[in-house]
């Protein structure tokens, strides 16, 4: 099963189905999960499993924002501050190497 590691405020607002959408760039590794694939959504002391009901690619953060709903990936942030932070994570770059959103629900 994949490992998809999460940082523990993103992991609580999982569990709490305020964050629906984790979005990642196109490393090799992302590239191959597919819908309905179990992945294994991990802390650094906690895991739960969710499954991928759908995967959406997108050129840029800038792109994804257009359709995505903003506070399904970040709660709490307005669309700006999702940017900036998805910015923070990731430099440009690594998001050339696309932008795939995963709508997650718990198992």
């Amino acid at each position: 099963m994949r490992k998809l590691r999460i940082k523990s405020q993103f992991y609580e607002q999982i569990l709490r189905k305020l964050k629906t959408l984790e979005v990642r760039v196109g490393y090799n590794n992302i590239v191959k999960i597919f819908p309905g694939q179990l992945v294994e959504l991990a802390t650094h002391d906690r895991h739960c499993i969710a499954e991928i009901k759908a995967i959406r690619e997108y050129s840029s953060f800038e792109k994804m924002l257009e359709e995505e709903n903003h506070g399904k990936i970040f709660p709490g942030l307005t669309k700006t501050q999702v940017l900036n932070a998805l910015r923070e994570l990731y430099n440009k770059e690594q998001e050339n190497l696309g932008v795939y959103v995963f709508e997650i629900v718990l198992t």
